[in-house]
């Protein structure tokens, strides 16, 4: 089913093959029994029979089980990886997108819709000094790639997503939404898009990276752990260059107190969490200048998004968290944000 049936069947299909199946298991069953076969249980088989020719096609499945009306755009891709789904509403001459993992809300399209995730890239990019190899864990919608994607002293962009099908359906809803800035963007030549688990693919490489940034799941999420735990940013730390940024999304206290027991410098708001075994030091010009270049960048320069707007809005409430006495922090085996205690 995982392996053969979603990839070359579909959901719907692989079930009508699997409610087939169970009729000449159920006739094998009354065979081995040696029992008379009753009415009832030859309508039975009739009934799982012809069932199956009545389910809906894959799309209307979906569909449905999204809950989405007949009025809305629905793109979506199932395989082995997971379902990715993006739901399309008209709002003010635009089809803006809900970007969905598994039956999860993610994010929003266009980019403007929801700069937070855009921050969460440009942010970190823009306050250090020489970001030549960046790491991205998590495309979504592609907001954070974005946002890393500021600097022209980049070379190298990673970007670990776990859900294979997830490029395929960004890029067909941009095709309908005349939103040519995502297929540019995922055909960057500085991007390599690496379609595997990222905290994986970190653990078995030797390459080691200026910024490391996940923006991947919720801390409620299943396996959300394994991104918000203490060994996990020990494994950020053992993959940063000199000086480097290890980067997430400030989801919980007990994100930032993880971080904390793992990086004795830890900078940012309430939005985004940077840890460093230096200090972060913040010369408001020179970033408000990188900010201001980076208006002329090939994929900011397409969208209405402002950096200079979006850094000077953070820069108020940035600050450098102190360690607690008494840490209180998520590991992988009791990854207690993921419990919800």
């Amino acid at each position: 089913v995982a392996f053969i049936g979603f990839e070359a069947f579909g959901t719907v299909n692989t079930l009508k093959i699997l409610m087939i199946l169970g009729v000449i298991y159920l006739l094998l069953l009354f065979k081995m029994l040696a029992k008379k076969v009753l009415l009832t249980e030859i309508l039975a088989c009739i009934a799982i029979f012809i069932l199956p020719f009545f389910l809906p096609v894959n799309e209307s499945f979906w569909r449905v089980l999204n809950g989405l009306k007949k009025e809305a755009s629905f793109f979506f891709d199932e395989d082995a990886t997971g379902l990715s789904v993006i739901k399309a509403y008209p709002n003010n001459g635009q089809l803006q997108g809900w970007v969905f993992a598994n039956g999860i809300g993610q994010s929003l399209l266009p980019f403007e819709a929801d700069p937070a995730h855009v921050a969460l890239g440009l942010l970190p990019t823009l306050l250090h000094p020489n970001p030549q190899h960046i790491a991205v864990i998590g495309l979504g919608s592609g907001g954070t790639l974005l946002g890393v994607s500021s600097r022209a002293e980049t070379q190298q962009i990673d970007c670990f997503e776990l859900m294979a099908n997830q490029g395929k359906v960004l890029t067909q809803y941009a095709k309908i939404a005349h939103l040519d800035l995502v297929p540019r963007l995922l055909t960057n030549p500085i991007l390599n898009l690496a379609w595997r688990d990222g905290r994986y693919a970190l653990h078995t490489q030797e390459k080691k990276y200026d910024i490391i940034e996940a923006d991947a799941l919720r801390p409620l999420s299943a396996y959300a752990g394994n991104l918000y735990s203490r060994e996990y940013f020990e494994l950020l730390k053992s993959k940063l260059k000199e000086g480097g940024y290890a980067v997430s999304w400030h989801a919980t206290e007990r994100t930032r107190q993880t971080m904390l027991s793992v990086f004795p410098h830890v900078f940012g708001n309430e939005l985004v969490l940077i840890g460093s075994e230096k200090p972060i030091k913040i010369d408001e010009k020179i970033v408000e200048i990188r900010a201001q270049q980076t208006k002329k960048n090939p994929f900011f320069s397409k969208t209405p998004l402002d950096p200079v707007q979006i850094f000077k809005s953070h820069f108020q409430t940035f600050k450098t968290f102190q360690r607690p006495s008494n840490l209180d922090f998520n590991t992988d085996l009791y990854p207690k944000d993921e419990f919800n205690l």
